[in-house]
């Protein structure tokens, strides 16, 4: 395993000043190493030391010498307790990783004192104030899409994971159809047609597909049909080989995988979908009549009423499926039961930021209900009728039931169609907003968080739109189609109807987080900081602050410190994380440096919301911009244009919106375990100092030594051999991990996180899941072959291009890191198979 320096050093590299004034005596930095700063800016080594036979090299690291909060005598007299504050400069040994300055952890009282003032004043009482709760849209309205082309009868629509914008239609007679996504579409291929093969008895048809989440490589599609089997109806579950890319499907390659009997031809179930884990997932029906005459939905025996969930990759000899091994597996349930107790799920879907299933459960006389499915859950029928008692009528025993999100009597509509939570961009207030309708009624509501709750609301309350099914688009924009009547696809929309909440303030000025935008010089309480491992964003440099909030009685609230150094702290309701971003060769608030954004994460009662500001062309101030947008900005200190891509809040949501839930992923002990520039020319350690002024509740050792750092990066090869492996980890910690680990939200089954040791993180001479990029026999990592090696080939390729990763926050290369991989892979002779 790769072991982390402790007390690495950590410079200020956001707070760079290229300028050519004076500046304050810098740190001399002694070692063999490279530097490069968060912003591609390279430090200057100079000569070495090579006194008492050790490698070492000496830089100046010149720190902004601007003030970032009002300082007094006594500040700076209390500082200079805790470090060097002769005119001599502080010597760090890189090798030692020790500092010859008093340590912030003297136990005398007075550096204790002193290290709390170094925090601005007013913790948990700033002006900086943002909502913690999203806007949600006060309605929608279903625009009909794609006017030019005629359908049969639809049951679903779909997108392929390709990389291209088409969207998928299934007709219910047992075709499949393509087109591409643009409103003047006027043409249409067909991808597969078994209509010889599908009933459509009842509630049957072709009722669902499922891309395969490794479609791109392997061209499999999964479909959901009824058909007569041996003189049964039956529900039927198969694959077919789908030609890329031409998205057409060889029908003679049918594989069947399930077929189930039906006694009646309604509740049918018929979804299908593969979860965060690449398993498939089939809702299916009570077998149908009326109240469940045969209680298949407690009936452990049958997979009738039942949600079940079945390995389509890991196929044992001889079987047509496998069994996931994280599958409930209770003694008295079938194996491919991942839930019980459903009537007729005729849609589910995933939310594709959190991993969370949801489904719409059809009602029998009274209520309809939306659910979230979880592994083992008993979801209530035919004991309860949403949470209502059904069998027996009164009195029934609801312990040990999952109960729905929500529910909705007779009167409001009588056959839910379960819809999906929204992750587009086009339309902010309705971000994490589960969208759905009812099929009779033909009226629409969202379910949104509010208080940590779900709350619903009618979003259209009536239409000529009767909802088969909803569906989404690649970017996540949704849909819903119908069997009949015109429109046959209709897209979601906002309507004109004022959105509920307390909406963020327009202006970055308005926010309170800052009494000088200019200078970015923080209010009382807004805290700066700075990580080890920054993460590459297009070369910009970037400023972090973070507000805590006020305790439940008096003073600042605390953190509670995590499992491991690795790991991230949980913040308390209230906080506010800001990250700013700007351009040029300067730091974020001089001159030499163009703002572009400002990004806020607020923890609300719900969980994180997303804000982000977009700055104007004098550099004076941000406006909100929720949608996302593309500028050209002038790079300061230089003669060049730059093209800055401002995320969507949807997009903040794909990295931060993990499946354990939205997360900060900086904060963490072993990224905040380094020094700090304070005050000028005097640089504190950031845990030391945070923990002197009462903002860990617990877990601190008291020394920073005693804690794991990930060490600053990216530094540039040649490197010493220790070195090329710490820092190469640090940088797939920093830039993959969050989506590469078992809670992030890639389906990839690899860890690259930098406490994983590498013969456990599934990725040495481990061939890729998604594709090999061209590369015949590629790994993704070949130990002495970068070039075969796709962890290497896809961050080297052309950003925005079929195999570049990361795929979202990225456009220009980041050609230090690129190097420091290569390099990395390089020197590993063998994959290591202990720790």
């Amino acid at each position: 395993m790769v072991q982390a320096r402790k007390l690495p050093l950590i410079m200020p590299l956001l707070l760079l000043a290229c300028s050519g004034e004076s500046q304050p005596a810098a740190p001399v930095i002694q070692g063999d190493v490279n530097l490069i700063s968060d912003a591609g800016v390279d430090l200057d080594v100079t000569s070495a030391d090579t006194s008492a036979g050790a490698d070492s090299a000496t830089a100046d690291v010149v720190f902004n010498d601007s003030e970032v909060w009002d300082t007094n005598a006594s500040d700076t007299a209390a500082f200079d307790t805790l470090v060097d504050s002769t005119d001599q400069p502080d010597v760090i040994n890189v090798d030692t990783m020790a500092t010859d300055a008093p340590s912030i952890n003297d136990t005398h009282s007075g550096a204790a004192d002193a290290s709390s003032n170094l925090l601005p004043s007013g913790l948990g009482t700033s002006p900086c104030t943002l909502p913690g709760e999203n806007v949600v849209a006060g309605g929608i309205k279903l625009v009909g899409a794609f006017a030019n082309l005629q359908f049969g009868a639809l049951t679903f629509l779909t997108h392929p994971h390709d990389g291209t914008d088409r969207i998928v239609v299934v007709e219910r007679s047992g075709k499949v159809w393509a087109f591409e996504n643009s409103p003047s579409v006027t043409s249409k291929s067909l991808v597969l047609d078994i209509s010889s093969k599908v009933s459509t008895a009842g509630e049957g048809g072709l009722l669902s597909v499922a891309f395969h989440p490794k479609f791109k490589a392997n061209g499999r599609l999964f479909l959901s049909y009824t058909s007569i089997v041996n003189g049964s109806f039956s529900s039927v579950f198969s694959e077919v080989s789908v030609k890329q890319p031409t998205l057409v499907a060889d029908s003679s390659s049918e594989k069947v995988l399930l077929t189930i009997k039906q006694p009646h031809t309604n509740h049918d179930g018929g979804q299908i979908l593969f979860d965060k884990l690449g398993k498939l997932i089939i809702g299916m029906g009570d077998g149908g009549a009326a109240g469940d005459p045969l209680n298949a939905g407690q009936d452990t025996s049958s997979l009738l009423g039942a949600i079940l969930r079945i390995d389509v990759d890991d196929v044992p000899v001889g079987k047509s499926y496998g069994i996931p091994k994280d599958n409930p597996n209770k003694s008295n349930w079938l194996p491919e039961m991942y839930a019980i107790g459903a009537r007729n799920p005729w849609r589910m879907s995933l939310d594709r930021n959190t991993g969370v299933i949801w489904a719409g459960d059809v009602g029998q006389n009274k209520w309809e209900e939306i659910t979230t499915v979880r592994s083992g859950a008993n979801l209530g029928w035919r004991i309860l009728e949403g949470t209502h008692c059904y069998k027996p009528s009164f009195g029934c025993n609801k312990s040990g039931m999952h109960m729905p999100v929500f529910e909705y009597d007779h009167s409001k509509g009588k056959s839910v169609t379960g819809g999906y939570v929204y992750r587009g961009s086009k339309f902010p207030s309705l971000q994490g907003v589960y969208v759905f309708g009812d099929f009779v009624s033909k009226r629409y509501w969202g379910l949104y968080q509010k208080d940590g709750q779900w709350q619903g609301k009618v979003l259209l309350n009536s239409s000529n739109i009767a909802p088969a099914s909803f569906g989404e688009d690649r970017a996540g924009e949704l849909y819903v189609v119908q069997l009949w009547g015109s429109p046959m696809i209709a897209k979601v929309e906002v309507s004109s109807t004022p959105p509920s909440g307390n909406p963020p303030p327009q202006k970055l000025s308005q926010t309170g987080c800052f009494t000088n935008l200019k200078t970015l010089t923080p209010a009382a309480g807004v805290v700066p900081y700075k990580i080890n491992a920054p993460l590459w964003s297009d070369g910009a440099a970037k400023a972090r602050f973070v507000v805590p909030p006020a305790a439940n009685g008096a003073g600042v609230a605390t953190l509670e410190w995590p499992k491991t150094d690795y790991d991230l702290f949980t913040w308390p309701e209230g906080t506010i994380a800001i990250k700013h971003f700007g351009l040029g060769t300067g730091a974020p608030g001089t001159s030499d440096n163009t703002p572009v954004e400002t990004r806020f994460m607020v923890k609300g009662p719900s969980g994180w919301v997303f804000w982000t500001y977009s700055w104007n062309a004098q550099g004076n101030d941000a406006t909100l911009e929720l949608t996302g947008s593309t500028k050209s900005y002038p790079v300061a200190g230089t003669t060049n244009q730059q093209v800055w891509v401002q995320p969507s809040v949807a997009d903040c949501t794909q990295c931060h919106g993990a499946k354990v839930g939205p997360v900060t992923l900086g904060l963490s002990p072993a990224q905040l375990n380094g020094d700090f520039a304070y005050l000028p020319n005097k640089s504190a350690n950031q845990l030391a100092v945070w923990s002197a002024a009462g903002l860990f509740s617990g877990g601190y050792k008291g020394q920073p030594a005693q804690h794991e750092a990930m060490p600053p990066q990216p530094w540039i090869p040649p490197l010493k051999s220790v070195q090329i492996d710490e820092h190469a980890r640090a940088w797939l910690h920093t830039q993959c991990a969050s989506c590469h680990q078992p809670s992030g939200a890639s389906q990839a089954d690899f860890d690259v996180r930098m406490n994983t040791p590498l013969s456990q993180a599934k990725i040495c001479d481990v061939p890729p899941g998604f594709g090999d990029g061209g590369v015949t026999g590629a790994k993704l990592i070949v130990p002495g072959k970068p070039a075969q090696s796709v962890i290497y080939t896809r961050i080297a390729s052309q950003p925005g291009g079929q195999w570049f990763m990361p795929h979202i926050g990225v456009s220009l290369p980041h050609q230090a890191g690129i190097e420091l991989i290569k390099s990395w892979i390089e020197k590993l002779s063998a994959c290591p198979t202990s720790p």
